[in-house]
């Protein structure tokens, strides 16, 4: 009776350290593809602020 408690719990903790996992993954994700874009845009507005010059 232990045993499968204790196993259910860790089936459960394993799980919940992999959704964790993949959360950090795609939140790592949304931060490269956002620095991307804000790079992008820093050089788009340098060009046209320089074009005129």
């Amino acid at each position: 009776m232990n045993k499968v408690i204790s196993r259910k719990y860790r089936i459960r903790e394993k799980s919940f350290i992999w959704y964790l996992i993949k959360a950090v993954k795609i939140g790592e994700v949304f931060l490269n593809v956002a620095i991307f874009i804000l790079l992008f845009l820093s050089i788009y507005i340098l060009f046209i602020i320089a074009a005129p010059l």
